[in-house]
């Protein structure tokens, strides 16, 4: 029924949890994970439209940066890169893809244009203050998909 997983995630939230709830997945079917990370404006400043699935192709990306934003780009490739070997040993193919956008918006289209069957989000304390929760809400909102709320 879900096989077709999208993790849109950031690598600095540490909640494993998630993680721990698509691993289980695989008992119902579930063949694919979609690690995407969003490059929002708010952090990365305007970047050039696309979806960079490959460390050669983020390359071509990181080089209309500046050297610090260039580092911290490819350094979070290589943690994703490491967070997928949980899912590959566990016998699903995973895509790693980074996407400059609006949160809500990318989430919301790279579901429709992938198929995705389920989008897991993992939240905390932090995502539900009074600041963020409209972030949320937005990709609630947004998402056509089953969404599966993991709180941390």
């Amino acid at each position: 029924m879900y096989e077709k997983i999208l993790f849109p995630t950031d690598i600095y939230d540490h909640n494993t949890k998630p993680v721990e709830q698509i691993l289980k997945l695989k008992e119902a079917g579930a063949k694919e994970v979609h690690l995407l990370h969003v490059l929002t404006p708010s952090d990365w400043g305007f970047l050039k439209p696309g979806e960079y699935d490959s460390k050669d192709s983020l390359k071509t990306l990181a080089e209309t940066l500046d050297e610090g934003y260039r580092e911290g780009l490819l350094k979070r490739w290589e943690i994703f890169e490491e967070l997928s070997k949980n899912f590959t040993q566990r016998g699903f193919s995973v895509r790693i893809v980074f996407i400059p956008g609006e949160l809500d918006e990318i989430i919301s289209a790279y579901s429709e244009k992938h198929n995705i069957n389920l989008v897991v989000l993992g939240i905390n304390e932090d995502s539900l203050s009074f600041n963020r929760v409209g972030r949320v809400l937005d990709i609630l909102k947004s998402v056509k998909k089953p969404v599966l709320i993991v709180k941390s």
